[in-house]
């Protein structure tokens, strides 16, 4: 269960990513060249170009289902206590699919 994770400025040229988990992903600045990504569930991943631009293959941009992030937070909450842990706690608050009416609401205003 890959979330939030920082590939900026990574080398993945060749690499299959299939089916992968990368809700939230950071992709600034990297090399995805030949990457396989197809059914890679990436909503809310960011990248200097859009996904779509960089890959054929159909991409997941469905939110993370309840259940997953539920069990995302609950693992990094059995972390010890510590910056670590807060900063992990507010990165993944993004892909809470309960603020997602909130966030789209943003957007609009």
């Amino acid at each position: 269960m890959a979330r939030n994770f920082r590939l900026a400025r990574v080398h993945l040229q060749g690499a299959s990513l299939v089916g992968a988990e990368l809700q939230g992903a950071n992709f600034q600045k990297s090399t995805l060249a030949d990457t396989n990504m197809c059914k890679a569930a990436v909503w809310r991943a960011s990248s200097d170009a859009p996904l779509y631009a960089v890959f054929e293959d159909v991409l997941d941009e469905r939110p993370l289902r309840a259940d997953k992030f539920v069990h995302a937070k609950t693992v990094i909450n059995e972390t010890p206590e510590g910056e670590e842990r807060t900063k992990a706690l507010q990165s993944i608050e993004e892909l809470d699919p309960a603020n997602l009416a909130t966030r789209q609401a943003r957007k609009l205003s």
